[in-house]
């Protein structure tokens, strides 16, 4: 029962973030411009890339360690020692910055006049650190109470500044970013306050701790950069490709689009759990329970399909500014490809069952290499909306190649009429 309310917790958790930040787009329309958008949309997306650079993806090694190590003490000397790797990779980063800003600005469209509003990409990356690695700890001791009240408090704060700072006091893009500097700073400041009251700070640093947890890292940036490249390397072709302006209208109509997400991240959580308590059994009924469930879920998802689509276009003309209306073109594609991510997570679930995990990484760099063709390819030719069917099509590519690889594993799953009948 604690689980279950601890799962309910989270993903109420994520609902809300989604959600205000969902109801927040119609109001920033009429005071961002959609090139003000596009650039909010990059620098968002290089803070994603810099936050595996300058974390080394270390902090997951906390997480593991965790269920390890009994003695506090230790316990906290690894943390303490792993929560210092982020400092000098972001010092170096922001120094490169700063003496190559001119140079590397015009490769990655920002602005000239605007050194040190880019420069804060820097820090933001660092802190977010920190801030996810609360998250993760919180999930792991079980302390969703506090989970829930910081991550509430954290997402009403930064709407709360927004407001003020965009709509209120009229700064644009500046505005949204420094709502987003300032609540990361607040944040962060909790979070440490935090760890110090749970005595994880300490001055006992160790090299041997610091060397095991980049050890343990180091292969994962990869993957996580390769989330980056599928999920927001599109916005980056556009705004190169196309233009800024249409960077921006891209990434609301994204926005809007990835509400399919959120539908099939929560069909997910349940479904997972369901098919690996039955995949124990590995009798008949258990089997047709299954796919039964699956097809349930698949029927879920192309319900929310439905609809989002036919209320999308409602949605951009009553509630988005007008220089926007075009981004509902893309909702359509993109929750396409969403709903073909939505049954891979399905599905995956048999992978991880198996520990054929091997199988996912090879995906995943199949992935990487097809999205960047198709997104070349297709908005060379087809313009922003090109990357929509590049979105679309690399999630086919790899929901494809997942049940191929699944119904080999599993002949037993097999379309059935008699799985409809009572």
């Amino acid at each position: 029962m604690k689980s279950l309310r601890s799962l309910s917790i989270y993903t109420f958790v994520g609902f809300f973030g989604a959600g205000i930040n969902f109801l927040l787009m119609p109001v920033l329309s009429h005071y961002l411009t959609p090139t003000d958008y596009g650039l909010l949309s990059l620098v968002n997306t290089y803070v994603t890339i810099l936050i595996p650079l300058v974390s080394l993806v270390a902090y997951g090694y906390i997480t593991v360690e965790y269920f390890h190590m009994e003695d506090q003490r230790k316990f906290a000397s690894l943390f303490s020692s792993v929560a210092l790797i982020p400092v000098l990779p972001t010092l170096v980063l922001f120094v490169l910055g700063y003496f190559f800003y001119d140079y590397f600005a015009g490769i990655l469209e920002l602005p000239i006049d605007a050194k040190w509003w880019a420069l804060s990409m820097f820090p933001l990356a660092a802190m977010t650190v920190y801030i996810d690695t609360i998250s993760s700890y919180q999930i792991v001791i079980r302390d969703s109470k506090y989970y829930l009240v910081y991550n509430i408090l954290r997402v009403l704060v930064e709407v709360a500044l927004t407001l003020l700072f965009v709509v209120q006091m009229r700064m644009g893009w500046k505005g949204r970013l420094l709502s987003w500097l300032v609540t990361t700073v607040i944040f962060t400041g909790a979070s440490f306050l935090y760890f110090y009251r749970k005595k994880l700070l300490t001055l006992d640093i160790q090299w041997k701790y610091i060397k095991a947890s980049i050890i343990f890292g180091a292969p994962l940036i990869f993957h996580t950069l390769g989330k980056f490249v599928v999920n927001q390397s599109d916005r980056l072709f556009i705004s190169k490709m196309v233009s800024l302006k249409e960077a921006g209208i891209y990434s609301v109509g994204y926005t809007i689009g990835t509400v399919m997400l959120i539908g099939a991240s929560a069909l997910a959580n349940i479904a997972s759990p369901f098919i690996m308590e039955r995949l124990k059994a590995k009798d008949a009924v258990q089997e047709r329970q299954i796919r039964r469930f699956t097809y349930m879920c698949i029927g879920g998802l192309l319900l929310i399909l439905v609809i989002m689509n036919i209320a999308s276009p409602f949605f951009f003309k009553y509630f988005m500014d007008i220089r926007y209306l075009q981004g509902y073109t893309y909702v359509f594609w993109v929750s396409v490809g969403y709903f073909f991510w939505g049954v891979y997570m399905l599905f995956s679930s048999y992978i991880y069952y198996y520990k054929q995990t091997k199988f996912l990484v090879w995906l995943a760099i199949i992935n990487i290499i097809t999205n960047l063709a198709l997104n070349y390819y297709f908005i060379g030719i087809y313009g922003g909306i090109g990357a929509a069917y590049a979105t679309a099509l690399s999630f086919f590519i790899n929901l494809l190649l997942l049940l191929i690889k699944v119904f080999k594993m599993l002949p037993w799953f097999r379309f059935q009429i008699s799985d409809f009948k009572k």
